[in-house]
């Protein structure tokens, strides 16, 4: 086996980036004592894309640090599993935060919703339950939703079919929202050894609950919840798929221009979990991460959901999951071939999302001939 050939400039670019670790972690410890001197501490100066955690903290101790510094300096404590520095920074970005006192903490893992730190706890409180903590920016979209899904969803939701982690405390400062959910045992709930049959009937079960919910006043009441725009996958997706047209002629790839300006064509709205990954449900019925719930296009949740879910071979395989799927959540709805065109919209936005595909990704080009197929049948 060939060895791999490090080329000269990218070793120059190690030098040069540990030569700058080695003297930020001089000055770390000799005068500003951002963080304590561990092993830890000199691993993380070692490695890549952690400069602007410095900048971060001295925002945070002038009073000036905006959400990306806090979000910056939570992944850095998570790192190196400082539960005294996250919380200081907490309190200090919002001083009007009470964290819950706990007797036992540990970090989680991470995320990447840009509404919330991104970084989970588990905690045991003074009287002994076991929680799980996250924490979120207020105001933001995924606190609109949040309180959309306790107020709204949670009363109406058949525990029978869908189970969520009930919120067992919430601490709200000025900026900051601290939530605290019963503690979930992954194992216990079904999440492991998590086949792709047993995906695809508990996201059956999931829509078909969530179709059925009664909705009429949703829009007077909670506005807020009908942006799917704002949705970060979707919208994540959308720039991509706008990055990737400007940078071809009309001319080349009339297709991928048109893709940009179409919209759902079925404007019938169901309740929506919105990130309705693998990794939010389990085969028992428990489903959470309720940060972007709302009432969205039919089509939204499913695409999503089929794509993150279903092991596929390219477009036709995907579609024929989807089909079967829209067979048995919707059998009693008209106009099928509205719904199918916009699940095939909605998927090909995330593909963008999660794929970041070329100009000339077969499986796009696919999705696009197939939605104007459909949108013509439908004129």
């Amino acid at each position: 086996m060939m060895e791999p050939i490090i080329s000269p400039g990218r070793v120059v670019f190690l030098l040069i980036r540990q030569g700058l670790g080695a003297v930020f972690f001089l000055v770390n410890r000799g005068y500003l004592g951002f963080l304590p001197s561990t092993v830890k501490t000199v691993t993380f100066f070692r490695s890549r894309a952690n400069w602007p955690a410095f900048v971060s903290y001295r925002a945070l101790m002038r009073g000036k640090a905006g959400r990306r510094d806090l979000w910056r300096l939570a992944r850095l404590y998570c790192h190196l599993e400082d539960h005294g520095r996250f919380e200081q920074a907490c309190q200090a970005y919002d001083p009007d935060l009470c964290l819950k006192p706990s007797l036992k903490r540990r970090f989680m893992g991470k995320g990447w919703g840009e509404h919330s730190l991104n970084v989970y706890r588990q905690l045991w409180d003074t009287e002994g339950q076991c929680l799980f903590e996250k924490v979120l920016f207020k105001p933001s979209d995924d606190y609109s939703r949040l309180s959309f899904f306790m107020t709204f969803l949670v009363p109406k939701l058949n525990g029978e079919f869908i189970k969520t982690p009930g919120i067992r405390d919430m601490h709200q400062g000025k900026h900051l929202a601290a939530v605290y959910y019963e503690h979930l045992d992954v194992a216990e709930a079904g999440c492991l050894d998590f086949s792709q049959d047993d995906r695809l009937a508990t996201i059956v079960t999931i829509f078909h609950e969530l179709s059925n919910l009664e909705c009429f006043d949703i829009r007077i009441r909670y506005p807020e919840v009908l942006d799917y725009a704002s949705v970060q996958a979707f919208r994540e997706g959308h720039c991509y798929l706008h990055h990737l047209v400007r940078r071809l002629s009309s001319q080349a790839h009339p297709e991928l221009h048109a893709l940009v300006e179409e919209k759902p064509v079925d404007d019938r709205r169901v309740i929506s979990h919105g990130d309705l990954v693998a990794v939010n449900f389990s085969r028992d019925g428990w489903v959470w991460d309720w940060d972007r719930c709302g009432y969205y296009p039919v089509g939204f949740d499913l695409a999503w959901a089929t794509l993150n879910a279903v092991d596929f071979v390219g477009f036709d395989d995907l579609m024929q999951h989807n089909e079967r799927l829209i067979e048995r959540i919707y059998p009693t709805w008209s106009r099928r071939d509205k719904l199918v065109a916009n699940t095939v919209y909605f998927t090909s936005i995330f593909y963008c999302r999660k794929f970041k595909p070329g100009k000339g990704d077969a499986f796009l080009l696919e999705c696009i001939r197939y939605l104007h197929r459909v949108t013509e049948g439908l004129h």
